[in-house]
């Protein structure tokens, strides 16, 4: 019993922990801004100083900077964590063991999930939007923050597509999951492990598609048996959706429409079901 509750609290664990060393890093940054800006003010008001310490640490290269610098820091840290407490170091699969059974249907297979999974999540976006406009303007808000509605830097792309996938599959498929399978079967300890990862992007329009693609990152991790498969996978999808830029558009009428969203439904079927073979080749 001690056990069990034990493992359920570690849990949430992982997901405290990011939250405390994000807002840490935040505080820190927000210090080491104003002690700059201080030490270089030289004439004008208050209000003109505070105004510039403001617009600051609201700007873009500040929060993608802070971003960056949590993440590193929280993927070391948990690395170490999982290596030493979580990964099954006897385990006879390697750690990328699904790629190499047979690389290619196993790229195109993360491929086409992840194009796929792009187009089913942007309109899934659109269609919870309509019903819920107030969560739109939240996620803009968000994405204009980080500065995904502008031209892309290489520390967002560093963040986005490389930092933050290693950094969440860590706390996530990694941590998480790893405890909540001690005590939960499968699907239960899925649901908890995506339903915390949404939770973690602070908005509900971004939470509704992460926790979709968190249950598709689980199976996967489940089905690979380490983390390799999620990390891939999740570095596929976050690139297909920052540096394709317009990609995920509806089409001009309700015919393109509906080719798009049905061609979207059969690539993630067919990344799914290839990725699915490789699995089982390895068993």
């Amino acid at each position: 019993m001690e056990n069990k509750l034990s493992n359920i609290w570690k849990c949430f664990l992982p997901s405290v922990c990011i939250f405390v060393l994000q807002m840490a890093i935040s505080f820190v940054g927000m210090f080491f801004v104003f002690c700059y800006k201080a030490h270089t003010y030289t004439s004008g008001s208050f209000s003109d100083f505070f105004q510039g310490y403001y617009n600051a640490v609201t700007s873009t290269d500040f929060n993608v900077g802070v971003m960056l610098v949590y993440a590193a820091i929280a993927a070391v840290l948990f690395f170490f964590w999982y290596y030493k407490k979580v990964c099954d170091k006897s385990a006879k699969k390697g750690a990328f063991a699904l790629l190499k059974a047979n690389p290619a249907t196993c790229i195109v297979g993360v491929i086409l999930l992840s194009f796929g999974m792009q187009y089913l999540c942007t309109y899934l976006m659109n269609v919870v939007s309509v019903l819920f406009p107030s969560w739109l303007t939240q996620y803009e808000t968000l994405m204009d923050g980080m500065g995904l509605s502008e031209s892309l830097t290489l520390p967002l792309v560093l963040y986005t597509v490389v930092i933050g996938p290693i950094c969440e599959e860590l706390t996530f498929r990694g941590l998480t999951f790893s405890y909540a399978r001690r005590v939960m079967p499968f699907w239960a300890a899925n649901v908890v492990q995506a339903l915390l990862f949404a939770g973690m992007h602070m908005n509900p329009l971004q939470a509704v598609y992460t926790f979709l693609f968190g249950l598709v990152l689980g199976y996967f991790v489940e089905k690979a048996g380490n983390l390799s498969m999620g990390i891939c996978l999740h570095m596929s999808f976050n690139a297909v959706g920052v540096l394709s830029g317009g990609l995920a558009l509806g089409g001009n009428g309700p015919m393109q429409f509906f080719c798009i969203l049905f061609g979207s439904m059969v690539a993630t079927y067919l990344g799914i079901l290839l990725l699915n073979k490789n699995a089982k080749n390895m068993a």
